[in-house]
């Protein structure tokens, strides 16, 4: 006759727990097994139902929704192209001097930078009020930025000089190559 083993209380006992696989995980609370229905699904995606005639109206709302999107994306394209057009098209076409003897003209490479604006309307404000204080102003579109700017100057000389005029009314302002 075997003789069982008494433990006391709190105590497990090794030999009395259930046989488990040698690779198994002891879990901390048990939950039932799911079964997969019949297509084979887990069981959270058994409640999910969809008909052919669904999911072809879905793919039409889809395609719908797409090009709705897309042509957004084309009309706000367009309009910042015509702001951009509208910002850099001269106010006023200047006639530039002609030139009486041979000298080397150099291609001007440097304007002071005033500011640098995300919103095409704030630049073209800037621009008109720098133009209305008497400045050969103009504006360029670096990425994503509308840059307001102050020249061209031929020398980083005559840009510094300037600079020192333009910093009483604007603060942060500088000279950068074109």
């Amino acid at each position: 006759m075997a003789s069982k083993r008494l433990t006391p209380p709190g105590h497990f006992d090794i030999i009395n727990r259930p046989a488990m696989e040698p690779d198994a995980q002891l879990e901390l609370f048990e939950s039932p097994p799911q079964a997969p229905d019949r297509r084979g699904m887990p069981a959270p995606m058994r409640s999910v139902h969809l008909r052919p005639d669904h999911a072809v109206l879905l793919m039409i709302i889809g395609l719908i929704g797409s090009a709705v999107v897309f042509a957004a994306g084309v009309e706000r394209g367009k309009r910042l192209v015509r702001a951009e057009r509208l910002l850099l098209s001269p106010a006023v076409p200047s006639q530039a001097p002609v030139a009486t003897r041979k000298t080397v003209v150099s291609r001007p490479r440097f304007a002071i930078q005033v500011a640098s604006y995300s919103q095409p309307k704030f630049a073209k404000l800037a621009l008109q009020r720098l133009q209305q204080q008497g400045e050969q102003a103009f504006v360029m579109n670096k990425q994503d930025r509308m840059v307001v700017l102050i020249g061209p100057f031929s020398t980083k000389g005559q840009a510094s000089a300037k600079l020192t005029d333009v910093r009483r009314s604007y603060q942060g302002c500088f000279v950068r190559t074109l």
